[in-house]
């Protein structure tokens, strides 16, 4: 009966780390800034790099709408890409990611020229 009663505490305490550890990560993420967006899309469009940076970029909601738009879009991209052998991304889809983080790049251009004028 304790082995029982102490797996199952076991269990719950597991549980809720799990929970409290992805809450965390999902509130940091939630305030992504222009700079780590485009190092996320710079990792996707190097076929050579690793995805890690990317992959949590396009999984987790960001509260400021331009961002979540580029987001929404770059996960959109990676959906509808077609599988090509030797290749995490298509071609297209690489292309498509790129014209989009040159897009990310022109905004954060914009907005450090506006912060500059204050």
């Amino acid at each position: 009966m304790n082995t029982a009663l102490l797996i199952l505490i076991a269990i719950a305490i597991v549980l809720l780390l799990c929970y409290f550890s992805g809450r965390r990560v999902r509130e940091n993420h939630a305030f992504l800034s222009i700079s780590e967006a485009v190092a996320a899309l710079e990792e996707a469009v190097d076929n050579g790099a690793g995805h890690d940076r990317f992959d949590d970029f396009i999984s987790w909601p960001i509260n400021d709408p331009y961002m979540e738009a580029i987001r929404l879009r770059a996960l959109q991209i990676t959906l509808d890409a077609v599988e090509e052998p030797g290749r995490d991304l298509s071609v297209a889809a690489t292309e498509q990611l790129q014209l989009l983080l040159s897009e990310l790049r022109a905004h954060a251009e914009q907005d450090a020229a506006l912060k500059a004028q204050e």
